[in-house]
């Protein structure tokens, strides 16, 4: 269950930022991948998405792997979580 990137620049400017070429994949690619790829921290790297979201660079395409997030496996990631 993520959200993905996809890119809506023009493919010249593509090459030129890292994030718009990371997200030039099928189906797209999580904020948590960019953040992965560019050794960045996750806040900064979703702010980074909003604001190319804001300048009209990248479309978020909804929740993908269901409709719903899957409660019973968020309560077992709560659950072990609490147990460390």
């Amino acid at each position: 269950m993520q959200t993905l990137i996809r890119p809506t620049a023009p493919s010249d400017r593509l090459a030129s930022v890292p994030v718009l070429r990371l997200a030039d994949r099928s189906p797209g690619i999580a904020v948590a991948d960019i953040a992965a790829n560019l050794r960045l921290k996750l806040t900064p790297t979703a702010a980074l998405v909003v604001e190319l979201e804001n300048r009209e660079l990248v479309i978020l395409q909804g929740l993908v792997g269901g409709n719903d997030p899957d409660t019973d496996f968020l309560l077992r990631i709560r659950t072990g979580l609490e147990n460390l």
